[in-house]
């Protein structure tokens, strides 16, 4: 699929030989396998370490969200994934998972600028992270198989796994490849149709993840990304034809809510501190080494981390 791309004007930045001035940010929601440029007003996102603003993508409204569920479950009632061979299904999650791999320069520019968090983390821990997944679900679909139940003479119990129908998930702003990821990979493996709404400030990494699936060969209509605030979650996690609601995070109590640690550049909350980082030490460890990873323990999960040059470490 052809994406609809913009481009930010800032200071010149270079990750590994891509500029920032280069990088393509999808500006348009993917609803069945198609993009489309949403209405309404655009929401701001700025780069949380020098406010940098990065390209307006307006949120996703009820209709695009039913839109997206009912193509999802139209998509999974055809059978074009659902009812599809496992070896064909194994082959497009692999060349996925090469997709994710060849582009994690550019999904390393999209969220380091997005959450704040170093390039070279998303590059060098999440997207290799995501690919294992995906390969680990692809290749796990021709090695597990039914079984006979113990029953009587004169009946046979046949366990099997079926796919569910059309999932939905909510992804929090931290780590917005690998989650992504973690909950598509094995509800497409499994053959489900899914939707996925990401953070509200995040949403570019997972827009690119989708249009990679594609051009890997997912049936058009498959996987939807509907960015969006509260609304859109609302919309996603109430609406009758979702077969499945994957937690998004730590336990969101609101459907579409994730009790994530709040955005860097969010201005109603600061920032998350540890109050209490409990560690094993030892006499050869030093105070510097020591307070290092205390910082690292109490930070690494809520995509705090940064450094004297951000972003490109």
């Amino acid at each position: 699929m052809n994406g609809e791309t913009d481009s930010v004007m800032a200071g010149e930045r270079v990750f590994r030989g891509q500029r920032t001035a280069d990088v393509p940010w999808p500006v348009a929601a993917v609803v069945g396998g198609r993009e489309r440029r949403l209405g309404g007003n655009p929401r701001e996102l700025h780069d949380p370490w020098d406010g940098t603003r990065l390209p307006s993508l307006a949120d996703c409204s009820p209709a695009d969200v039913n839109d997206a569920v009912c193509i999802a479950r139209a998509t999974f009632e055809r059978g074009t994934w659902s009812r599809e061979r496992v070896s064909t299904r194994r082959a497009v999650l692999l060349r996925w998972a090469d997709a994710l791999e060849s582009h994690a320069t550019t999904l390393a520019m999209l969220d380091a600028m997005s959450t704040g968090k170093l390039a070279a983390e998303t590059c060098d821990v999440d997207v290799p992270f995501a690919a294992r997944v995906v390969r680990w679900f692809a290749e796990s679909l021709d090695k597990s198989a039914g079984a006979v139940a113990a029953s009587g003479a004169d009946h046979l119990a046949w366990v099997t796994s079926q796919p569910l129908g059309v999932a939905a998930t909510v992804v929090p702003w931290n780590y917005p490849v690998g989650i992504a990821v973690w909950k598509m990979a094995p509800a497409l493996a499994a053959g489900n149709s899914v939707i996925l709404k990401p953070h509200e400030h995040t949403p570019y990494s997972a827009l690119l993840i989708a249009r990679l699936a594609y051009s890997a060969g997912l049936p058009e209509g498959v996987l939807s990304v509907v960015p969006g605030g509260p609304a859109t979650g609302a919309a996603l996690g109430l609406h009758s034809e979702i077969d499945a609601r994957p937690s998004p995070g730590q336990g969101g109590s609101e459907p579409g809510s994730s009790n994530t640690p709040p955005h860097p550049t969010s201005r109603t909350s600061p920032w998350i501190v540890a109050e209490r980082v409990p560690c094993l030490s030892s006499p050869t460890r030093t105070i510097s080494r020591l307070s290092l990873r205390v910082c690292d323990t109490a930070y690494s999960a809520t995509g705090a981390l940064s450094a004297p040059q951000p972003h490109y470490c």
